[in-house]
């Protein structure tokens, strides 16, 4: 795809994010409070102008220039499996738990990463050795991040409550 397409594209997408939301926040209501500019929906309608009229500055720009450089896909076959290992992560914690789910999510994610850039392919023990330093990387990281929003950030994580 060209360049100047794929900003066309983005900039109409994020208008159409702007105006949906700008009207989602006409629904915040707040009677308690007389100031416009003390409600809540008043900043997040500034934000939403202002990045409205960004989009309108990239679809006018890339109409106007046309830069007609090709450019990569963006949703590869890795990119789909990120976004549905993300989703399917995000639904299953509330019944895995943040442990178990944050494990296997970043247990796979990080398997399918290495497996897909490295140009050697391995084999039989070279391939559960290779494996195994990537669970063990998956835990590791998992105890800290689990030890970090638990005990220094002191936030509650949904905990396993599939039975």
């Amino acid at each position: 795809m060209e360049k100047w397409k794929r900003d066309i594209i983005y900039g109409v997408v994020i208008l159409i994010f702007c105006v949906v939301n700008f009207i989602y926040a006409g629904t915040m209501t707040q009677s308690a409070i007389k100031v416009a500019l003390a409600k809540p929906d008043a900043y997040l309608k500034l934000w939403l102008v202002l990045f409205a009229i960004l989009a309108l500055i990239m679809i006018f720009r890339a109409y106007r220039y046309r830069d007609s450089k090709l450019l990569q896909p963006i949703f590869t076959r890795l990119t789909v499996f990120s976004i549905a290992a993300f989703a399917i992560y995000i639904l299953v914690m509330p019944y895995l738990g943040f442990f178990l789910s944050t494990l296997i999510f970043l247990a796979v994610t990080v398997i399918m990463y290495s497996y897909n850039m490295g140009n050697e392919k391995k084999h039989g023990k070279k391939l559960y050795f290779q494996i195994a330093k990537y669970l063990l990387f998956a835990l590791l990281l998992t105890i800290a991040t689990d030890q970090l929003f638990r005990n220094v950030l002191l936030a509650r994580l949904p905990t396993f409550t599939l039975f």
